[in-house]
């Protein structure tokens, strides 16, 4: 996609749902674990993940809308940036389920950087 396109909707690519559902399939979530997205947009994929499981689920977003969309489906929800405005403690959490915006214009032009 398009830079500016991918600007507009904030880097916005939600992980495909038969992938979640795939990735749930082998992974052990203990019960009573806490799950956190720290990109959960819409909070799809970590509530695939969490449904019939005894957990606990939170999600940060830094889009507003996204993260209304996200309280329906989540338990808890931060509406910010996770890189500036969540702090967790160590081991606060079970799973990170974690597919962040890759659209940084910073990070990938230092990456050319050092590539050259």
């Amino acid at each position: 996609m398009a830079r500016l396109a991918s600007q507009e909707k904030m880097g916005y690519y939600p992980t495909p749902i038969n992938v979640v559902e795939d990735l749930k399939k082998i992974i052990n979530i203990q019960p009573k674990a806490r799950l956190l997205d720290t990109c959960c947009g819409e909070g799809q994929a970590l509530s695939i993940i969490a449904k019939g499981t005894e957990t606990e689920t939170f999600g940060v977003e830094l889009d507003r809308q996204r993260s209304k969309k996200a309280q329906e489906v989540l338990q808890q929800i931060v509406w910010g940036d996770a890189l500036y405005e969540f702090r967790a403690s160590e081991k606060a959490f079970g799973l990170l389920w974690l597919n962040p915006p890759y659209d940084n214009v910073g990070i990938f032009d230092q990456r050319r950087k050092k590539v050259k």
